[in-house]
């Protein structure tokens, strides 16, 4: 079941960034207590967290981390189901930026979000899935060496 969650979310994803693709809007909602999200379009030719590298190395990286998180969950043959879905998470979330990437020459952004005044970088769903999966990954393994 929640395969089918994380593969609806590259497709709601990737029918925003469609949807967004070369618009210049902003919509705000701020009614959400301490929260206001904003939904924008984002042209984003850096890295994650904005680290600004040429093309090609942003390309290399990309490849290279999808090429890790394949060897590793096919290799390893995990058959711990946490692990399963966080690696899913990250390849699914890498591999559909890697696909903007090489289809527009950038990733679409489209999400902002503020708490009071501090404001996040603009992202999209495919960041939040990388960032889950890594943190869940991350989570998992310090949690099973302190089992002991």
């Amino acid at each position: 079941m929640l395969y089918w969650v994380l593969i609806l979310s590259i497709l709601i994803d990737q029918c925003i960034k469609w949807s967004v693709l070369g618009l210049d809007f902003t919509v705000t909602l701020s009614n959400l207590g301490p929260f206001t999200l904003e939904f924008t379009s984002f042209a984003n030719y850096n890295l994650a967290f904005g680290i600004p590298l040429s093309s090609r190395l942003i390309l290399f990286f990309n490849f290279l981390i999808l090429a890790v998180i394949c060897y590793l969950f096919f290799s390893h043959r995990i058959d711990n189901r946490p692990y399963r879905l966080s690696f899913v998470a990250i390849l699914l979330g890498a591999a559909t930026n890697l696909s903007d990437r090489l289809a527009h020459g950038y990733v679409v952004d489209y999400l902002a979000i503020s708490w009071g005044s501090w404001r996040s970088s603009i992202i999209n769903i495919a960041d939040i899935l990388i960032f889950c999966g890594v943190v869940s990954w991350i989570y998992r393994d310090w949690r099973g060496r302190n089992r002991y």
